[in-house]
């Protein structure tokens, strides 16, 4: 048994937790579900998380859009990775254990009314477009 668990990808494991400022790997599915109604929200989001290596996200809509909080839901085994998207985004969300989300995800952020009024949003916003200027520059040589 022991053999075995040693052979396995870590990918396969969600108990292997994240190192510090790690960000959220490829492996991980994880939905953005806009609780706010700011139009565009959950895709800025999910190109900052994109740019840093996460995988495409599913993007939902929490309506009515009356969210205050923003929130990180999680399944069994992953509230360390919970714990590093909250870290990653710079966001003082709750973090709530779900016995389930849609689609087999295993992270769902919601994002409340207080995320666009937090500092971080502007910094991912001037990541992501760092990020396209040096793709841009990248192409043209």
């Amino acid at each position: 048994i022991a053999v075995a668990a040693a052979a396995m990808p870590q990918a396969l494991t969600t108990q292997a937790g994240p190192s510090a400022g790690q960000g959220i790997p490829s492996w991980i599915r994880f939905e953005i579900s806009n609780g706010n109604g700011i139009t565009g929200l959950a895709t800025s989001v999910g190109r900052y998380l994109r740019g840093l290596g996460a995988s495409q996200p599913r993007l939902t809509n929490q309506r009515p859009f009356d969210r205050r909080r923003t929130e990180i839901q999680y399944v069994a085994g992953m509230e360390n990775w919970a714990r590093e998207l909250r870290t990653t985004l710079d966001t003082p969300a709750d973090l709530v254990l779900a016995p389930k989300i849609d689609r087999n995800a295993q992270l769902r952020l919601v994002l409340g009314r207080d995320f666009h009024e937090i500092e971080a949003v502007a910094r991912m916003r001037l990541n992501v477009t760092k990020q396209f200027l040096v793709a841009r520059e990248t192409t043209r040589r």
